[in-house]
This record gives structure tokens, sequence and C-alpha cells, in this order.
């Protein structure tokens, strides 16, 4: 199992931003690498289809076992590590509404990747929106 629960220190200097970028590159292309990723293809237009945030959280169980740990680890290491609830006044980075659309559309690329099978894949906005319940909690 990946999940050891073990804390990940990350270095505390100058280095901390590119430390995190190195790790969040080095996960999206582990991710990108499964063989299916971790929604599983049959399950994305039943994600597509979601609109509330009870009803994505309801799909959760429908996954299997070895997706829901990894799905809800990646969502809450990269929001808090993308400093998305910072709520800081002095925070020259993006509004935090724009961080968690940026970590929608990076991370629905490779947790809802496209079917190479599927007759007609499932609507960018709508991969982004289920996982937008996830990111919107934190």
């Amino acid at each position: 199992s990946l999940d050891t629960t073990a804390d990940i220190s990350s270095p505390a200097n100058a280095a901390t931003e590119a430390f995190a970028h190195a790790v969040a590159t080095v996960l999206l292309a582990l991710l990108d690498s499964l063989p299916e990723p971790v929604i599983p293809f049959s399950l994305h237009a039943r994600c597509a289809e979601v609109s509330s945030r009870d009803e994505a959280f309801e799909m959760l169980n429908t996954l299997p076992g070895a997706s829901v740990n990894p799905s809800s680890t990646i969502c809450a290491r990269k929001i808090q590590n993308s400093d998305i609830n910072t709520g800081d006044p002095d925070d020259s980075g993006p509004p935090r509404a724009t961080r968690a659309e940026q970590l929608t559309v990076v991370f629905s690329r490779v947790l809802l990747r496209d079917d190479p099978e599927a007759a007609i894949p499932v609507s960018p906005l709508a991969k982004r929106r289920f996982l937008s319940f996830f990111i919107s909690q934190f």
C-alpha cells in the first residue's frame, strides 16, 4: 500500500516551492502511468452526472477500496501543500478560487483520464466539476 500514513516532510528553505513542484510532477507522472486511472473508466460517466457534494461523496463509496484512499490523500495533500487554505490577504499568489480551479484542471486529467475505447468521452468540464466537490471541502 502506498499510504503509509507517514508524514512527508519538506525542506524549510527557499527550495520549498521547487520541492513541492517536483513532488507534484512525479505524482502526476505516476498517476498518468497507471493502466487505469484512480477513478475507473467505468465510473466516469456517473461521476460526470454528480450535481452535489453529497452525491460526490456517495460516489466515493462505489470506488474500489484501492482507489478511495489515494483519491482522498491526493486531494488533501495537494490542497494542503498549495496554500489554498491560507486566506492570507497579503498572499501574492492567485486567489483561492483560481488555485482550486487549477487543481481541478491538473488532477482531472489523471484521476479521470479519458478512456481510449469510449465512443463519447466525458466532458472535461464535468470531470472538473466532480473533483471540485472534493477540493472545495478543504
